[in-house]
């Protein structure tokens, strides 16, 4: 192994790091006696100013126990600031980490060594269980369902994932077996989608899965792996011997729609028929699903081959799968091209479910599988740090799956002819753990949230610059270099006949202390008003056109209380509200503790012409803590995120300032207003009130 100081360009960021060069041959066509080269590879320990952890404070679930969004008692997803992550069953953040196939080898040898070491099946199983979480596996991928088992009397629970096999299983009615690499049994590598019976199969093959329904422990489930859909489709039902065979009637179906013979067809007609294909399938599928396990996610089947690149066949994925999953080989390092475009085409995130080194020094020959082979267990653990290194630097891939548990056994009879005799596993024939393989894994499963905020960091350090702040680090006045004290309507109830009374620099109304801006409104008589608060504005000092702003804050807990982040335009340039426009980034009213909005106004959507847009969020205890609220603004629309999800979008429709003035500098007022007729009714045996702002930043695009 030889190392180079360089320079290489990861993911979105050019990075100064050493790279590693790990001697390795690829699977080609079948082929396992390709030459030996050396491959460009990452590590963790060759990141650039990235300190690795040694330990890791994790839930049950493997999630970060300080990022919490809404818990549904099941997984699910949800992307926050651009990136989709997992939601474990309590509402916390996840990314997975999987093993695949985890169940003991069914060789001669295989037995007698799980007897020997562990007297039993169960007992393995335990032993194993506790070895993953150990390693920081989160979870078993399929043909490894036995854990459910035992997942009830462990405190560390492991996800799984089964497998149902639809399409195999259906197709044994066909004569064939379905399940063998290269879909033998599968005429001209077709599948029965549009068989009539399908549908119906499907939904009594679900029903194996309705004693799972109030499962936390299911992950999601597989409807199949590595199915022939692909460009061959069309022409391969076309020219099924049976012309009665529903899959051909279907294709010629479709060729006659298009006014198409034969002859005519091209790629991308091929393409669409195609996702023809997958939607058809998927739909059956996820219908079926859905109806038994109605909480819980549909990953797929495992898309292989050409199918993860068929524009519609992803299209057709992402219309019915919750996580679209894909079996990913031959490639060293995953192509940022490809992880984008499966995210801009399905709309979801995706999961790899299968990927694998194997290494020669297992002293297995590794003629079979498409994974790499390299020279060392070290190798093969550099392996896995490169390839899932790319992976999360990904904002869709909310995990992985890795291919799998044991070696196969050369000795094995009856098995798969890809799992012969190569060392794809992370324990030998005889149960015992690749130590440098592991150091490795565990390594990366430990440090891969503080790897994703480091990759983020990377991509935000090049896409924006800090152009203003105030992270309140001071005490007393709010900075007046960068605030004033905005009084200018209290006379008239800035029209909205607010009850309080905006002072002008007084720690009691607006006070920086231990760390935050702190706006306080109290019961109290000032100028004739029973209330008197703070309202700050950043006109003159602070004023932006474009960009984003960010500020993290706490809303106050009462009736009759309205704090409000928001922006006017500085100089009016289309004239008075509404016409120069209104940005309400959010706005909070007490009688409603747990929703925020966002609200657009100008001169053709406002409130007085009952014509505002809006967008509106809640979530339980959202007053309890403090939450971030995101403005990005640019040219042809702005979007408000409420902790990272999009709250809201204003889009320009090119008609001119009276629906878009917002081409013109704004400035930002933050203001805790009491009553009035957002406010409404007061409570006012619960003041003070404080709206308390942890930081505030704007950026602007380099």
């Amino acid at each position: 192994m030889k190392k180079l100081l360089g320079l290489i360009l990861i993911g979105h960021a050019l990075l100064a790091q050493e790279s590693l060069r790990v001697e390795s041959k690829a699977w080609v066509s079948g082929n396992p006696n390709t030459p030996w080269k050396f491959y460009d590879t990452r590590s963790i320990k060759t990141l650039a100013s990235f300190s690795p952890k040694s330990e890791e404070k994790l839930n049950k679930y493997g999630s970060l126990p300080h990022k919490k969004v809404q818990g549904s008692g099941y997984y699910r997803t949800e992307k926050i600031d651009g990136r989709w992550w997992v939601v474990d069953p309590e509402g916390h953040l996840n990314i997975q980490t999987v093993l695949n196939s985890v169940r003991p080898g069914t060789s001669e040898r295989n037995e007698t060594y799980l007897k020997s070491l562990y007297g039993n099946k169960e007992n393995w199983l335990r032993a194993t269980a506790d070895s993953l979480s150990k390693f920081g596996f989160t979870g078993t991928g399929s043909w490894s369902e036995d854990v459910r088992e035992i997942n009830k009397q462990r405190e560390k629970p492991l996800s799984y994932t089964p497998n149902l096999n639809f399409m195999s299983t259906y197709g044994k009615k066909r004569g064939g077996t379905y399940q063998l690499p290269g879909n033998v049994g599968y005429p001209n590598q077709t599948i029965f989608a549009f068989d009539p019976d399908f549908e119906e199969f499907c939904k009594e093959h679900a029903k194996s899965l309705k004693d799972r329904i109030n499962d936390p422990n299911l992950f999601g489930v597989f409807s199949d792996n590595e199915l022939p859909i692909g460009l061959g489709n069309l022409e391969g039902y076309l020219k099924l011997a049976n012309d009665q065979d529903p899959g051909k009637q279907e294709a010629l179906r479709w060729l006659a729609a298009r006014r198409k013979t034969i002859d005519e067809i091209a790629d991308d007609d091929r393409a669409d028929f195609a996702g023809h294909v997958a939607e058809t399938y998927y739909r059956k599928v996820a219908q079926a699903l859905k109806e038994v396990l109605p909480h819980h996610m549909y990953l797929g089947s495992r898309l292989h081959g050409g199918a993860k690149f068929i524009i519609p066949v992803l299209k057709a994925a992402g219309k019915y799968c919750d996580i679209v999953s894909f079996n990913y080989y031959g490639v060293w390092t995953p192509e940022e091209i490809r992880m984008e475009q499966w995210q801009y085409y399905t709309g979801k995130p995706f999961m790899i479910t299968e990927f694998y080194t194997k290494a020669m020094d297992a002293g297995l020959a590794n003629t079979t599988g498409a994974g790499f082979t390299v020279r060392t267990q070290k190798d093969k653990a550099l392996a896995y740090q490169h390839f899932t290194l790319a992976l999360l630097e990904s904002k869709a891939c909310v995990g992985w799956h890795y291919f799998k548990y044991q070696d196969n056994d050369p000795t094995a009879k009856g098995v798969d002819p890809s799992n012969i005799d190569s060392n794809k596993g992370i324990v030998n024939n005889e149960y015992v753990y690749y130590s440098d393989l592991m150091k490795g894994m565990k390594e990366m499963h430990l440090n891969r949230y503080a790897l994703i905020e480091y990759f983020d960091q990377n991509q935000e350090a090049k896409e924006w610059k800090l152009v203003w702040s105030d992270e309140f680090d001071y005490k007393g006045l709010p900075d007046p270099k960068k605030w004033s004290h905005d009084t200018r309507g209290n006379s008239y109830g800035w029209g909205n006949r607010e009850l309080q009374w905006y002072t002008i620099a007084k720690t009691e109304n607006t006070l920086v202390s231990d760390g935050t801006l702190k706006i306080i409104a109290r019961k109290e008589e000032t100028k004739g008003k029973n209330y008197s608060s703070g309202r700050l504005m950043t006109k003159y000092k602070g004023d932006w056109l474009y960009g984003k702003i960010e500020i993290r804050a706490k809303v106050p807990k009462g009736k009759g209380t309205w704090p409000a982040i928001w922006m006017l335009s500085t100089e009016n340039h289309y004239g008075t509200w509404p016409k120069s426009g209104e940005i309400d980034i959010m706005e909070h009213v007490g009688a409603n503790p747990d929703t925020v909005f966002s609200t657009t106004h100008t001169e053709s959507y406002n409130h007085i012409l009952k014509t505002q847009k809006k967008g509106i969020t809640g979530l339980s205890g959202l007053t309890d803590d403090f939450h971030t609220y995101t403005l990005e603004w640019e040219q042809s629309k702005y979007q408000v995120y409420f902790d990272g999800k999009l709250l809201f979008t204003f889009e320009n429709e090119g008609t001119g300032s009276k629906t878009w003035p917002y081409d013109r500098p704004f400035h930002l007022i933050l203001n805790l207003a009491i009553g009035g007729g957002l406010g409404g009714p007061v409570d006012d045996s619960l003041f003070p009130h404080t709206f308390e702002i942890d930081y505030v930043r704007v950026y602007q695009k380099k």
